[in-house]
């Protein structure tokens, strides 16, 4: 699971993973606004077709799964599991223990991005042109106007979003691989051969 802010690179990282073949397909399978279009690709209207088909689908052919949790959703994700009767959690099971019931074996990537004011700035110029990405042939948005108060906001989301993936962490003793934005972007595929390393399927392919 990659776990990260809004414009700290896990596009790139994601994309890296599941280019590789061994390490799944990962992807934001439980933002509420994507919702609609995997319960589309998937075929299913229910909350327990959504939920197994997360566990089934984002699959890579040696069996290893893949997902991205952003920290603003992460408390929806694991209510909706812990109150999933598949998993048969209590009220009280911890965060950690709800996920891996989900995702048996889980490995955890902490992906962040040092430089905060670069992230804020590109997070409020994707908000304010709709432009998150680039498809083919596109080309590039205007920039908006300057905002300082704008560009504030996901400058302090970015902060306390960073700060809760760290507490969390910390608080259930887990010791994520982190991947840092400004070293990702420059040898991406070093990124996801560390990442590798924390899959024993994929030692055992690479062997």
């Amino acid at each position: 699971m990659v776990c990260s802010v809004q414009r700290a690179g896990s596009w790139l990282l994601c994309r890296a993973l599941q280019d590789t073949g061994a390490l799944g397909v990962p992807a934001e399978y439980f933002h509420r606004g994507d919702e609609p279009f995997w319960r589309e690709r998937w075929g299913t209207a229910s909350e327990d077709g959504s939920l197994r088909a997360v566990q089934r689908e984002p699959a890579t052919a040696n069996g290893v799964r893949g997902s991205k949790m952003m920290w603003n959703y992460l408390p929806d994700a694991v209510a909706r599991l812990r109150a999933w009767p598949r998993l048969d959690a209590d009220a009280d099971t911890a965060d950690p223990e709800v996920l891996a019931a989900a995702f048996p074996g889980l490995r955890y990537v902490w992906l962040r991005r040092q430089d905060k004011l670069r992230q804020a700035i590109s997070w409020w110029r994707a908000a304010a042109t709709g432009q998150y990405a680039l498809a083919a042939g596109q080309t590039v948005a205007e920039p908006p106007e300057f905002d300082r108060d704008g560009i504030g906001r996901p400058l302090w989301l970015a902060q306390t979003s960073e700060a809760g993936w760290r507490d969390w962490f910390a608080a259930h003793s887990i010791e994520p691989l982190q991947v840092v934005y400004e070293d990702l972007v420059q040898d991406v595929d070093g990124a996801a051969r560390n990442v590798t390393r924390l899959m024993p399927a994929c030692r055992q392919q690479r062997s």
